[in-house]
């Protein structure tokens, strides 16, 4: 293992596999089965679906699992179902309204299914939302091939040894590595030039030290 990395602050730090959060937010992309996800609906205190999503929950028979729906209701199933929280305000997406809700119950940690696929603007505008919130509401996105968060601090990387990980900078990072098969030493990383992608972790007790803006995609 290279020692000559910065050493790991505490403050804030990430740590993977994360825990399990208390709320559970459903997106309107790839609806893969909720049996290949790391935790059942009924694990959670508060199961929010986004407008779409229930179209889909309803199909399966899980619609009563759901505590509450939000969105603007273009592609929800009619008749509309009496949990829905309608938000007409167009100049936020459903998935910041639903952060927004969180927010406001106190929640301040949430899980993500079905955040990815679909029609990838919509993929690209929710990793968006998601860093703009995560001062608020640290997310974590989940996914039949991988888990992904965002992070402006370090991240301690326990037992992931030989899994892919992507470090992508949302738009620039900084970042060293201890226990990567192509470690990084304050290397920068930026959009538009380098991203440091299909990286793999080699160690059980992995780190990273971050400055910036980055996402963090790791292989389940």
């Amino acid at each position: 293992m290279n020692h000559n990395t910065q050493a790991v602050s505490t403050a804030d730090c990430r740590d993977y596999p994360c825990e399990q959060s208390q709320a559970l937010v459903l997106l309107n992309g790839d609806k893969v089965p909720l049996a290949d996800l790391p935790f059942a609906l009924s694990a959670y205190a508060l199961v929010v679906c986004v407008d779409g999503a229930w179209n889909q929950l309803v199909a399966d028979g899980d619609d009563e699992k759901v505590h509450q729906i939000i969105g603007d209701g273009d592609s929800i199933l009619d008749p509309a179902p009496s949990k829905w929280q309608i938000a007409h305000d167009q100049s936020t997406t459903d998935f910041e309204k639903t952060l927004l809700y969180l927010d406001k119950l106190g929640f301040n940690q949430a899980d993500i299914y079905w955040g990815s696929g679909g029609e990838m603007d919509h993929f690209l505008g929710n990793l968006a939302v998601a860093a703009r919130y995560h001062d608020r509401i640290r997310c974590v996105f989940y996914d039949q091939h991988q888990a992904y968060f965002f992070t402006q601090t370090a991240v301690r990387l326990h037992g992931q040894i030989h899994q892919t990980i992507t470090l992508y900078p949302f738009p620039a990072a900084t970042v060293s590595s201890d226990g990567l098969r192509y470690e990084l030493h304050q290397t920068d990383l930026a959009i538009k030039t380098q991203q440091s992608l299909r990286n793999e972790i080699i160690e059980t007790k992995a780190h990273l030290t971050v400055s910036g803006d980055l996402w963090v995609f790791i292989t389940r």
